[in-house]
C-alpha cells in the first residue's frame, strides 16, 4: 500500500516554531484569496467588519441634500496644556452644496461650520496642520484656515498698499521698484506686511512713499522694505518711528539695500485655487493652480497663511516633463519635500536659510520612472518592511521609504531617488482600476496590523469600492471587497492609539461615517472569506517530486478558539488552475463547537480518493456574519502515485 504523506502548515507562535512545520504565509496565495490578511502571529484571519458611527445619514445644512463626506481629517489642538480632538469632514452633494462640518466624537454627531457655495462639486480637498492651524486647500477656491473654533479664509489682515510718487529733484534710484510697510509693535515684534505697492519706475530719481497709519495703538513705528530696481525680493530700507509718521522719501542705492534683511513677513494670502498644502521645514507649501499646474509655493517661516506668490515658488518642469501636473506633496521625508507629479517625482531640499542674496533651497528631478496619481496614495513605510520584487526575491528595507500608487496601475516604493515596483502579485487586480477616476484613490497606513490599504474604483465604478493591501511584515498581498469608502483616516483618542474611520462613497447611501475593524459584518452584510493556496506538489523524503502524481486524501484545518466558522467549503483544484476556475472536487463541512480543535469530519466529509494530479491548489471559504475567522494551521494528506505509463 502506498504510504500517506502529511504536510502541516502552521502559524508563527509559541513553541510551534520548533516543530519543523511549513508556514501558513508560504501556503497563502494572493490570487483567489479575498477579505483575509496575515496577523502578526502569521495566522490567516478574516477581516473584521465596519459599523456606522452616525445612525442617520448626514445631509447638507443648505437644502438637506443627500451627500457624502468627500474627505475626513483628524485635527488635534495641543496648546494650553489640553487636547482638542476633532474630525473635520467635507460634505459634498456632488451637485451644488459643499460644506465643512466637525465632530468631537469620532463621527457620531456633527456640527455645521460653513457652506462654501456652488461650483465645488466632486472637488477633493487637501489638509495640512501647522501648530494649531489647519489649512484646507480646495481646487479653484481660496484656502481656508481652522483653529479649532473658527473657520476663516486663509490670509492675514494687511495695511493697504502704500502709494509712491517722484518728488522734484535728482536722486540715485534707477529701475522698477515696489514697497511694503511693516507695522512694528513693542519689543520689536512685526505684524504682517502691507499689500505691495504698485510698481514705480524711476530714472535717477528719489521716490516718496506714503501709507495709512495702522489703527492698532500698540504699533510704535514702521519698517520700510523695497525691491531692488531689477528684482522681486523685498529688502529692509529704514525704520520710521511713531505710529502716525506715515511718509518717507527714499534715496538709498541698490548696493546698500541688497545687503540688508530680507522680508519674511509678507502677509499675502496663499494662492487662490491651490489644490494641495503640506507642512515642511517650518513652512506651509501650496501646490498647483489651474494657471500654474507645476508650481509650488512656500509660506513665510512660521506663518502658514502668509505667502509671497510673486517670488516664493518653484516651477517643477524640464524639457521632459513639460505638460505634467502636480498631484501633491509629502513633507519631511529624509529632509526633503517630495513633490509628486503624474509622470515624474521631484524633491526640494534645504532649510530656507538665507545666505547672502539666496535661500538654500535646492530642487531636483529624481530618477523615478513614473509619479503618483495622488499624494493621498502615499504611505510612509517603516524600516524593515518586506516586499517581493518582480523576479520573486524578498527584499527587506533598511531605511524609511514611501509607497505610492502610479498612473500605470502599479504600486511602487520610493527610496529618495529611485522607484521599485512591489505590487506584481496583484497585477491583475490593479489592472481593473478606473483610470478616469484615479485621483480618488487613497490609502491608509494601519500600523497596528502592519498593513497599507489602497482603496480604488474598480471596473466602471466612479468612487472607491475595492481595496488592495500590502502586508509589509510578511511580504504578502491581499484583496478586500465591499470597501465603498471615499476617505479613510487613522486617528488617536485619549483611550486608544489608533482608530480607523471611513466615509461612505455611495451617494445613494449618503453621509455615513464608519468605524473599521468593528463588528463582524459589512454594515450588516456577510463577509465572504476565501483562502486560496499556492500549488502544492507531491513530496517524499527527498522533497518535492514533480515526476509523480498525488492523490488527495484529507484536509484538516485548525481554527483558533472561539473563532472557528460553523461551515467551511473546501475545494481542490489542479496545480495549474486559474483563480476563477471551478473546483475539481468540493465538500461543505461543518465544524464542531467553538473549541480550539480542528474541524471534526466524518469519513463521508473527507476530500476522498477521487482527485489525482501532478499537484493541486486548495481553497477554503465561508460566508460569515458573526465571529472572527482565524486559521492557525492546516494539515494536508496525500499519497504519491506512480507516474503515467508511456
Amino acid at each position: 500500500m502506498l504510504p500517506i504523506v502529511v504536510r502541516t502548515f502552521r502559524a508563527l507562535f509559541g513553541d510551534d516554531e520548533s516543530k519543523g512545520a511549513l508556514l501558513l504565509a508560504d501556503l497563502y496565495s494572493p490570487g483567489g484569496s479575498q477579505n483575509v490578511y496575515l496577523d502578526k502571529l502569521g495566522r490567516i484571519r478574516g477581516i473584521d467588519g465596519y459599523t456606522k458611527q452616525n445612525t442617520t445619514a448626514r445631509t447638507t445644512d443648505t437644502g438637506a441634500s443627500t451627500a457624502i463626506f468627500r474627505s475626513l481629517f483628524p485635527y488635534r489642538k495641543t496648546s494650553g496644556g489640553s487636547f482638542t480632538r476633532q474630525v473635520i469632514g467635507v460634505l459634498d452633494d456632488q451637485v451644488n452644496e459643499y460644506e465643512i462640518w466637525t465632530s468631537t466624537d469620532e463621527g457620531v454627531a456633527w456640527t455645521f461650520r460653513a457652506d462654501l457655495g456652488t461650483g465645488l462639486a466632486n472637488k477633493i480637498p487637501d489638509f495640512a496642520q501647522f501648530g494649531d492651524t489647519l489649512i484646507i486647500a480646495i481646487p479653484t477656491a481660496a484656502p481656508r484656515s481652522w483653529d479649532g473654533t473658527t473657520l476663516t479664509t486663509a490670509g492675514a489682515t494687511q495695511l493697504v498698499a502704500p502709494t509712491t510718487s517722484l518728488p522734484a529733484g535728482a536722486g540715485v534710484l534707477a529701475g522698477a521698484f515696489q514697497y511694503r510697510i511693516i507695522p512694528m509693535l513693542t519689543a520689536g515684534t512685526r505684524k504682517p506686511g502691507s499689500v505691495a505697492s504698485a510698481v514705480r519706475v524711476a530714472t535717477l530719481k528719489k521716490i516718496k512713499v506714503d501709507w495709512t497709519a495702522d489703527s492698532d495703538t500698540d504699533v510704535v513705528g514702521y519698517e520700510i522694505y523695497r525691491t531692488s530696481g531689477t528684482g522681486k525680493i523685498f529688502y529692509f530700507v529704514t525704520y520710521s518711528n511713531g505710529r502716525t509718521t506715515v511718509t518717507y522719501t527714499d534715496n538709498t542705492p541698490d548696493l546698500d539695500v541688497v545687503n540688508e534683511r530680507i522680508l519674511e513677513e509678507h502677509g499675502d494670502a496663499p494662492p487662490s485655487g491651490a489644490y494641495f498644502c503640506e507642512a515642511h521645514a517650518q513652512r506651509m507649501w501650496y501646490g498647483r493652480t489651474d494657471a500654474d499646474p507645476q508650481r509650488v509655493y512656500h509660506s513665510d517661516p512660521g506663518d502658514p497663511d502668509s505667502v509671497y506668490v510673486g517670488s516664493n515658488y518653484f516651477t517643477l518642469a524640464d524639457g521632459e516633463t513639460m505638460g505634467d501636473v502636480l498631484t501633491g506633496h509629502t513633507g519631511n521625508f529624509r529632509g526633503m519635500l517630495v513633490c509628486w507629479q503624474e509622470r515624474s517625482v521631484w524633491a526640494i531640499a534645504g532649510t530656507g536659510q538665507i545666505a547672502g542674496l539666496f535661500q538654500d533651497w535646492t530642487r531636483r528631478k529624481t530618477a523615478c520612472q513614473i509619479g503618483a496619481v495622488s499624494h493621498r496614495t502615499v504611505a510612509r513605510i517603516p524600516v524593515g518592511a518586506k516586499y517581493t520584487t518582480e523576479s520573486g526575491q524578498v527584499i527587506e528595507t533598511t531605511a524609511p521609504t514611501l509607497a505610492y500608487f502610479t498612473a500605470l496601475g502599479d504600486i511602487r516604493l520610493f527610496d529618495g531617488d529611485a522607484d521599485a515596483i512591489i505590487s506584481t502579485p496583484k497585477k491583475d487586480l490593479l489592472g481593473t482600476v478606473n483610470y478616469e477616476h484615479r485621483a480618488k484613490i487613497q490609502c491608509v497606513l494601519d500600523l497596528a496590523r502592519s498593513l497599507v490599504v489602497w482603496y480604488f474604483p474598480a471596473g466602471s465604478a466612479t468612487e472607491p469600492d475595492t481595496a488592495v493591501v500590502w502586508d509589509y511584515q510578511h511580504a504578502t498581498w491581499h484583496e478586500w471587497l465591499t470597501q465603498p469608502f471615499a476617505s479613510v483616516v487613522a486617528l488617536e483618542s485619549a483611550t486608544i492609539a489608533q482608530t480607523l474611520l471611513a466615509s461612505d462613497a455611495r451617494i445613494a447611501t449618503g453621509g455615513f461615517v464608519y468605524k473599521l475593524w468593528s463588528g463582524n459584518s459589512f454594515d450588516g452584510a456577510a463577509i465572504d472569506i476565501r483562502v486560496m493556496t499556492v500549488p502544492l506538489f507531491p513530496t517524499d523524503e527527498q522533497g518535492v517530486d514533480l515526476t509523480r502524481r498525488l492523490r488527495a486524501r484529507w484536509l484538516l484545518p485548525l481554527f483558533a478558539k472561539d473563532a472557528s466558522p460553523t461551515t467551511v467549503v473546501i475545494g481542490i483544484f489542479p496545480y495549474d488552475a486559474a483563480d476563477s476556475d471551478t473546483a475539481a472536487l468540493e465538500r461543505t463541512v461543518t465544524g464542531s463547537s467553538r473549541q480550539r480543535t480542528a474541524l471534526v469530519y466524518t469519513s463521508g466529509t473527507k476530500i476522498g480518493r477521487t482527485f489525482q494530479s501532478y499537484g493541486c491548489r486548495l481553497r477554503l471559504e465561508s460566508n460569515v456574519t458573526s465571529g472572527a475567522w482565524i486559521l492557525e494551521g492546516l494539515t494536508f494528506a496525500h499519497q504519491i502515485l506512480p507516474g503515467q505509463r508511456r
